[in-house]
């Protein structure tokens, strides 16, 4: 009885944890309730003294909302072109169930791998989806390498993706546009 009392006890003045979308990640930065209303800043915060600004580089908007599982992006123009090779290169890794991708004004990301990476959750098991959506523009330019042919939107094998935005264009130099051409472990 009073080792129960004790865990209540404890438990009524225990630090609330961080909350966060799990398994989302935005430029190698976990998606937090205190970096999602300014992922650009967090992104700028992570790499600012790392890589330098040419490989490293983004202005306009993005930003998450928990309730709708809603990342949003605005007139979003981004470079990550670090660490080819590596799940550092991918702008936004999800294991989400499910993504949606509001898009507003137009938006640009230059990648070295993919832009988009939706793999499935280890914990429902679900198959994937991510969903492009809104009144603007994505174009995901893509670099890769010879050896590397990354997706630059790359997607589980049983994934599903829907496009209902005003346009989306995928420009990979190596590698395949949209895919499930490489996994990442």
């Amino acid at each position: 009885m009073y080792a129960v009392m004790a865990v209540l006890f404890a438990a009524l003045f225990a630090q609330p944890q961080q909350a966060q979308a799990q398994d989302l990640a935005f430029g190698g930065v976990k998606v937090t309730t205190e970096n999602c209303n300014d992922l650009v800043a967090a992104f700028k915060e992570r790499y600012k003294t790392l890589f330098g600004s040419a490989n490293c580089k983004a202005s306009g908007t993005a930003s998450y909302d928990f309730s709708t599982k809603t990342l949003t992006l605005k007139d979003l123009d981004i470079t990550l072109l670090i660490n080819p090779g590596s799940i550092d290169g991918v702008l936004v890794n999800s294991s989400l169930d499910e993504l949606n991708v509001n898009l507003e004004g137009d938006n640009i990301i230059h990648s070295a791998t993919a832009a988009f990476n939706q793999t499935v959750n280890t914990d429902t098991h679900l198959d994937p989806k991510i969903n492009f959506r809104g009144t603007g523009t994505l174009t995901v330019k893509n670099k890769g390498s010879r050896v590397n042919k990354y997706a630059a939107i790359n997607i589980d094998a049983d994934g599903k993706m829907s496009v209902m935005c005003k346009a989306l264009t995928v420009i990979s130099t190596y590698g395949v546009g949209i895919g499930a051409a490489f996994k990442y472990a």
